[in-house]
């Protein structure tokens, strides 16, 4: 696997507000440029469809459909 080069730290939480085709293309983008603490990242989704995308990376911080309505009615 290449070396790719590391931009910046990211030291506080990330949060991702949706994860269609831009979030699913954004997300290894954000891993290979980026060093940041998986367990402060937060996708915020109503489909949870691709939480397996998420699991295999071991960002378990992703918020259910359930709580994304609360946070969005908030």
């Amino acid at each position: 696997m290449p070396q790719w080069p590391v931009h910046a730290r990211i030291t506080g939480p990330i949060v991702m507000i949706g994860f269609g085709s831009i979030g699913r293309g954004t997300l290894p983008l954000i891993e290979r440029h980026f060093d940041f603490d998986r367990t402060r990242f937060t996708v915020i989704d109503p489909d949870d469809s691709d939480r397996a995308l998420l699991d295999e990376r071991g960002i378990p911080s992703s918020i259910s459909p359930s709580r994304a309505t609360i946070i969005a009615t908030c």
